[in-house]
């Protein structure tokens, strides 16, 4: 499974357990019959995970055309560039879909991001009047250290503490 579907599935979990009962993902690893069963809910859906590259397909596009989408969100929006770690060229066709479905408002998110990343996020999404929001990627509740130990049982016994 992809990193992206992963973070995908991961983030339906989550919201089903805060209580969220029309969270979806649709992605390629769903059989035809579950994506069958998530397409014919769209108008009861509150939260749809969708990868890029889903939504390429012209009956993903038709269908979610029917309904109405109050906000787009581009998690991982880094991928749009060429720059970022993991450039994945269907982030580039992201503002076209974007206008196909009403052009609803647009989030995009990334941990990730320097400001050349930025622009092309900017610019592939075509948000040019966007608010940018920037912080540290200083936390913290993040650390990152090196520890010399002797053993593989020391490995363990410190990593399991």
């Amino acid at each position: 499974m992809s990193p992206l579907i992963s973070l995908m599935e991961d983030q339906c979990t989550s919201l089903r357990r805060l209580g969220e009962k029309n969270a979806f993902a649709l992605n390629s690893f769903l059989s035809p019959r579950e994506k069958a069963f998530v397409l014919d809910r769209l108008h009861d859906v509150r939260f749809l995970f969708i990868s890029p590259e889903m939504l390429q397909k012209p009956a993903i596009i038709n269908r979610l055309k029917k309904i109405h989408v109050s906000l787009f969100v581009v998690d991982e929006a880094h991928c749009i560039s060429e720059w970022g770690h993991e450039f994945r060229p269907d982030y580039m066709r992201l503002a076209a879909i974007r206008k196909k479905l009403g052009s609803p408002p647009c989030l995009a998110l990334t941990a990730t991001a320097d400001d050349l990343v930025r622009r092309d996020i900017i610019r592939y999404l075509d948000i040019p009047e966007c608010y940018r929001l920037v912080q540290s990627v200083d936390r913290k509740n993040i650390a990152l250290m090196v520890k010399k130990v002797g053993s593989n049982e020391e490995k363990i016994d410190v990593l399991t503490i």
